[in-house]
């Protein structure tokens, strides 16, 4: 069997924080088994590891992500990049299509897709286990999964299931307040965005659209599918549609309050707390945040902005946030290590200055780069390593400096753990 998960998001919901490549699911906050913080990926994927589901692993997401994402998880899981952003259906189609292209999946082979960002315990996979065993069965064309809701919300989709506990009734995606409390009162179930079918189905609906010989192909003509969600392509439009229910612990994550449930009292960097009740503070800053005879406060901070929101409000931070134009995140996690944006500013040419703290982990690169319209010069503040440009090495050390001129490529590779002050200066 083959697992799909599903990693996107804008990460508006966890501002400042989380951006558009740092979203929500890649937050280390959340404590691990070691004693240390991982993220919500990193948890789901261990999970996998743990529960002996014997899947393959292969994640669905931006291009903008992908470092992150080898960041946190090495290099070991499939990766599939969009072209674009375009919805879920179109996401699962191009990671289904690489499976059944460059993996070979048999069409009687079973594919489960889920998301990455929920918080759930070990007995979660124990019906994803059974999901699979209801496609094996061929109880129905696609299995979804099932939550029991513990209020009215229109947040979710809803399952209402038939005589048969087996089958759905009906499937209606995101009913306004009033309509999801009568679809509860008949026994309706929240759908958790976890869908398990044969990879014959998935094909059918991809080549209702899209039908190439080879996968590159298919990437290439990647905007030619629809652009539209999962559930409204495919799930609201099957005839037969099965459902597992899971009993367990299932979080959405998706807002600074319940993700600070999760926390496990644990306020984020360098923090100090006097008489607060229900505070909970995430400092991505190098400067201490006190915070003094407060209730129930959300207070978060990075190179991209501060919050300071009540924690039952926090959810609508996305609507607030909108309104806020960023060119681009101030942090970014890469695979070699991670940046920060210090400052941009126009000097007394007119020429835009932007200075960047660049950490390098042991080992790592930062590749060749074309800066043609950038003069860079790049001093070191910690550790040592080599820096080419052009076809020129150069060994640097603390309190080093290197100009890199214009329309020159260069890239250093870090002998130890090194900090880098950048600053580029457009012409």
């Amino acid at each position: 069997m083959h697992i799909i998960l599903l990693s996107g998001g804008s990460g508006k919901r966890l501002w400042p924080l989380s951006n558009n490549i740092r979203s929500k699911q890649f937050l280390k906050v959340l404590p691990s088994p070691n004693g240390g913080r991982e993220s919500m990926l990193q948890r789901i994927v261990r999970q996998i590891k743990e529960s002996n589901l014997n899947a393959d692993l292969t994640i669905a997401t931006s291009e903008i992500q992908k470092d992150i994402i080898l960041s946190q998880l090495g290099s070991e899981i499939n990766i599939v990049t969009e072209p674009q952003r375009r919805d879920t259906f179109p996401a699962i189609a191009i990671a289904s299509e690489y499976l059944i292209k460059e993996k070979k999946n048999d069409d009687s082979e079973v594919i489960i897709v889920m998301p990455c960002d929920t918080f759930v315990e070990a007995s979660y996979f124990d019906t994803i286990k059974e999901m699979v065993s209801f496609v094996e069965q061929d109880i129905a064309d696609i299995i979804l999964l099932g939550i029991h809701p513990t209020c009215p919300s229109s947040k979710y989709g809803y399952l209402i299931p038939s005589s048969n506990p087996h089958l759905l009734d009906k499937f209606t995606e995101k009913p306004n307040f009033k309509e999801a409390q009568k679809l509860i009162e008949k026994g309706a179930l929240w759908n958790a965005g976890v869908f398990g079918f044969r990879t014959s189905f998935i094909r059918q609906k991809i080549e209702k659209y899209l039908k190439t010989s080879d996968f590159n192909t298919f990437r290439k003509r990647y905007s030619d599918l629809p652009k539209i969600s999962f559930d409204y392509e495919v799930v609201e439009k099957s005839k037969s549609i099965g459902v597992v229910r899971y009993f367990g612990e299932w979080h959405d994550l998706g807002t600074w309050n319940s993700l600070s449930k999760k926390t496990g009292g644990y306020n984020k960097g360098n923090v100090i707390l006097h008489d607060c009740i229900n505070t909970t503070v995430f400092n991505d800053l190098n400067i201490p945040i006190v915070s003094q005879s407060t209730h129930d406060l959300i207070i978060a901070a990075s190179a991209d902005g501060i919050l300071v929101s009540d924690k039952e409000k926090s959810e609508n931070i996305k609507e607030v946030v909108d309104s806020i134009e960023y060119t681009n995140p101030r942090y970014v996690e890469t695979s070699w290590g991670d940046f920060k944006t210090i400052d941009e500013l126009k000097n007394t040419n007119n020429q835009k200055v932007t200075t960047k703290m660049l950490s390098i982990n042991l080992g790592e690169c930062i590749y060749s780069q074309c800066h043609c319209t950038q003069k860079i010069i790049l001093t070191i503040i910690g550790g040592k390593g080599l820096v080419y440009i052009k076809d020129k090495e150069f060994k640097v050390k603390c309190g080093d400096t290197i100009v890199v001129p214009l329309n020159e490529t260069y890239s250093i590779e870090a002998k130890t753990k090194m900090k880098i002050i950048s600053i580029e200066i457009n012409s």
